[in-house]
């Protein structure tokens, strides 16, 4: 099949499945002009409301275009279309179990590779892998190049300059962008908006078992885990929800520069008790850790509401942020806050994280989630470093009456439900 026929059924089948998906809902959203935030630059983009990747040929002509969602192959490393194979989410939530062996650079099987990367699409044919969106660090090792086949296809195994990584962190970073602009019309930390490029370290070999975006040079460092991986290190740009939960954070600095406070990101309760929230009811970097799990999640909306699968080579990835388990279990904010009785910000930042997915779910099941999508990206502009759980409520019904006003009184009445789910009744 040459690539003209793919582009040309690419679009015609897009075309018929936005008529198709509009029409099932029974609804369709066109996001015009910039709402509430004025900016020129600013994409203004028609959104459908039901998720759904049926392109079966997913082709990026260009590093600088849009990026489309890699498709299941099983047979991605053997198969000739494809010249980029990846994992989805991250590789545990891809396999469906824990890996043994780990599955690290040191000590992957190509068994495992065949079972780990099987989300293909065709990419351009050389690089650098370079836009004017993001710029990527690795001054510390050799710049990703095709491979002697022509392809992208690297093995993971002996990986010593972080071909993979390099390749995750680019690919789904660029991604999500393209995905929530799709979804949203809006992506505020794109650097027509930031008016500067996200630094992307893909493999920050100095970073021990964390990552971590920092509002200060404005990066993001995808550092590696030991946990549960025999000893190997597993570079966490393959844990793509952790990938995007750093994107979550810089999308939130931009949208509200005063949100962060770098400091309270960087430090645990367990080491300052300062750079924690003093009560049920929040503190702004719950909100910022809340805020970026929620970016995770809604990315993989057919994936489970956990994080850090990888990261711990663990199906259950980090039940105190996983978002099932705390709706099923009936966990509260107090819970959350009473867990290491200092409100750790991670834990704390469950709560408002577990109260929009909740609202998205219910909105969800009739076909209409990307407008919370769309709600939840634009009040961001409004949550800022003197906020908590009960303000935000605030910010949230404002931004429902100005971006929905014929669904706010819905919206809103949702979101005093999952409010009180979590022992936090607002009015």
């Amino acid at each position: 099949m040459g690539n003209q026929w793919t582009r040309v059924g690419y679009y015609l089948a897009t075309l018929l499945l936005l008529v198709v998906m509009s029409q099932a809902c029974g609804q369709s959203f066109e996001v015009k002009g910039d709402l509430l935030n004025t900016n020129s630059n600013r994409p203004s983009h028609g959104w459908s409301s039901c998720h759904a990747n049926t392109n079966p040929y997913p082709v990026l002509s260009s590093w600088s275009d849009h990026y489309p969602t890699p498709v299941r192959a099983d047979d991605c490393l053997t198969n000739s279309f494809f010249n980029l194979c990846l994992t989805y989410k991250d590789p545990v939530s891809t396999y469906g179990d824990k890996f043994s062996p780990a599955f690290t650079p040191a000590s992957a099987t190509p068994q495992q590779e065949r079972q780990v990367f099987v989300y293909g699409v065709r990419v351009p044919n050389a690089g650098p892998l370079t836009n004017s969106h993001f710029s990527m660090n690795t001054t510390n090792f050799a710049a990703v190049q095709p491979t002697v086949n022509g392809d992208w296809k690297h093995p993971y195994r002996n990986d010593s300059n972080h071909f993979v990584a390099q390749l995750h962190g680019w690919y789904w970073v660029n991604w999500f962008r393209s995905y929530l602009i799709e979804r949203t019309g809006t992506f505020f930390a794109s650097a027509d908006i930031a008016k500067k490029k996200l630094l992307i370290r893909p493999a920050a070999t100095h970073v021990a078992n964390n990552a971590y975006f920092d509002s200060r040079d404005y990066s993001m460092s995808l550092g590696w885990s030991e946990y549960n991986h025999d000893g190997h290190k597993a570079d966490l740009a393959l844990d793509v929800a952790t990938v995007l939960h750093e994107l979550g954070h810089a999308n939130h600095y931009i949208a509200n520069p005063s949100s962060i406070d770098n400091d309270y990101l960087s430090y645990s309760c367990y080491q300052d008790q300062t750079y924690c929230c003093v009560d049920k009811y929040g503190c702004p970097a719950a909100i910022h850790e809340g805020v970026a799990d929620f970016h995770a999640k809604i990315a993989f909306p057919d994936k489970d509401g956990t994080i850090l699968n990888y990261f711990f080579n663990s199906p259950q990835g980090d039940q105190w942020r996983d978002l099932d388990r705390i709706e099923k279990n009936k966990i509260t904010a107090h819970d959350l806050f009473a867990r290491t009785n200092k409100g750790e910000i991670h834990d704390m930042g469950t709560v408002y994280a577990s109260i929009w997915y909740g609202v998205w779910k219910k909105a969800k099941a009739n076909c209409s989630e990307a407008a919370i999508e769309k709600l939840f990206v634009e009040h961001l502009a409004g949550i800022g470093g003197s906020d908590n759980f009960i303000t935000a409520f605030s910010t949230i019904v404002a931004f429902a009456h100005q971006l929905f006003p014929e669904k706010a009184a819905q919206i809103i009445a949702d979101f005093k439900t999952e409010y009180a789910r979590m022992g936090l009744p607002v009015q």
